[in-house]
């Protein structure tokens, strides 16, 4: 089923009547899925599509409005908030997922964390994530920044502990559910391995700017190092 967008334009109170508005239908942009959010950012808007995930749309002439870019996301989209450089996504069963927006033309996932429950709407405060869970009620989330990490086919270090991030040259590893002594290791994108990691702080200072893999014995996954 396809749905639009419409962009009202500016509404006015009538000079006659102060209880009625003054509104016109200016233009729209249908979506290739169903359209259930939607936030203004500048000169674009951002819409939760369910089944097409995120969608970039330039009003910059809102007669006209026309998608510039899109990022599909793995669950069902049902909400979305802008903050900065980042737009996030409340996808259902797939948790959150932030997106660079930095060039609306080219929207990237830049990480994401895998909610306990699904994830139906979400707000955005500075770092924080305000996240509602249905019947799990709020969960609140920090974002460190550009730091990405992807599931494997093995459970990964993200599902019920915080994710790995590369925080100001701190990469930090939970320690829920491992064993002292199970070996995890950060490897280069060659797969070689550049340290050995412990539970908690970890010194990355030293690390190039790109992407890395951490691995653990029962759990995988994917870190971007930030520039």
């Amino acid at each position: 089923m396809r749905c639009a967008i419409v962009v009202v334009g500016l509404c006015l109170l009538s000079a006659a009547s102060a209880d009625s508005l003054n509104c016109r239908f200016v233009g729209s942009c249908t979506t290739p899925g169903n359209a259930v959010d939607v936030v203004v950012n500048g000169t674009h808007v951002y819409v939760a599509c369910e089944t097409a995930g995120l969608r970039a749309i330039s009003v910059s002439d809102p007669a006209n409005p026309t998608e510039v870019g899109f990022c599909n996301t793995p669950g069902s989209a049902q909400g979305v908030a802008v903050s900065g450089n980042y737009a996030y996504v409340a996808d259902g069963n797939a948790g959150f997922r932030v997106i660079s927006i930095a060039d609306p033309a080219n929207p990237a996932e830049v990480g994401y964390y895998d909610t306990p429950r699904s994830a139906c709407d979400l707000a955005v405060a500075g770092d924080y994530v305000y996240v509602a869970h249905g019947d799990a009620g709020l969960r609140i989330h920090q974002f460190y920044g550009e730091v990405g990490l992807e599931e494997g086919e093995q459970p990964t270090l993200c599902g019920s502990q915080p994710s790995p991030a590369i925080v100001r040259g701190v990469l930090r590893i939970g320690d829920r559910g491992q064993r002292t002594g199970d070996p995890t290791e950060l490897l280069d994108a060659a797969g070689r391995k550049v340290l050995d990691l412990r539970p908690g702080p970890n010194d990355a200072r030293h690390l190039s700017p790109g992407v890395y893999f951490v691995k653990a014995e029962n759990a995988a996954g994917k870190l971007v190092m930030p520039r």
